[in-house]
């Protein structure tokens, strides 16, 4: 009896300290009370970075050079020169807005004036280094431009030397074809040619190579209905359905 007075005090003891234990820890918030329900804990979210807008780059505009110390206005004749120059300019590249009644003699006083417009307009850059037309300037201008109008006459020339020969190309062509086709005449090559065959295409309605060549030889010669004149300053031999086009100062005429 006094043995199971003893086990049954040890038990008492331990559930009270288990208890004490629990109570400790509900006193602490680290367990919740018998029948309250956990608080529900906010999600933990992800940090997003600040968005940080497009930064846009400021526009530069086109600020002309300030004129050099002692610099003064440009003389009048100076100004009219090259604003000569600049009315050719404007000609040569088809522009409007700048002709011989803008020839004062006068730039202006600053960037908004026509002849300065007219500059910054045909060289942007050139008006940015030089500046404002002034005494110390205007000759690099006018050296600047007149560079300028004769490089574009050179090309001018040169298109135009070009146009002429292919104009007398195409005359030569047609003009040996309709020799030969009177009979009277043969053509006879100066020199060696490999032609490219080409064939015509209806569906282009132009005439398209093949890829391979044929060789005709230096005194080779042609006769009425051998050539045709293709129209662009080639002459073709015809050989069936297929062309082989040339240049007709590669052949002499000569009568039968």
């Amino acid at each position: 009896m006094k043995k199971n007075n003893w086990i049954a005090g040890a038990i008492a003891v331990v559930v009270a300290g288990g208890g004490y234990y629990l109570y400790q820890l509900y006193k602490k918030g680290k367990l919740p009370f018998p029948g309250k329900k956990p608080e529900p804990q906010p999600p933990i979210m992800p940090e997003t970075p600040p968005i940080t807008p497009p930064v846009t780059p400021p526009i530069t505009p086109v600020t002309p050079k300030p004129p050099a110390p002692g610099s003064t206005k440009a003389s009048n004749s100076k100004v009219k020169e090259l604003q000569s120059l600049i009315v050719k300019r404007y000609a040569q590249l088809n522009m409007k807005g700048y002709d011989a009644t803008d020839v004062d003699g006068d730039a202006g006083r600053n960037a908004d004036s026509k002849t300065h417009k007219a500059i910054a307009t045909l060289t942007p850059q050139r008006f940015s280094n030089f500046g404002l037309v002034n005494s110390s300037n205007v000759q690099k201008y006018i050296d600047g431009y007149s560079q300028d109008v004769a490089t574009a006459v050179k090309e001018q020339d040169a298109q135009k030397t070009k146009k002429a020969s292919a104009d007398k190309l195409v005359a030569n062509a047609k003009k040996v074809v309709e020799l030969l086709d009177s009979g009277k005449y043969k053509a006879e090559l100066l020199d060696k040619i490999t032609p490219t065959k080409h064939i015509f295409d209806n569906l282009s309605n132009s005439y398209k190579p093949l890829g391979t060549t044929t060789t005709y030889y230096k005194g080779y010669s042609f006769r009425k209905g051998d050539l045709i004149a293709r129209g662009n300053g080639q002459i073709m031999v015809k050989s069936g359905d297929y062309r082989y086009p040339f240049n007709p100062d590669m052949l002499i005429v000569r009568a039968l």
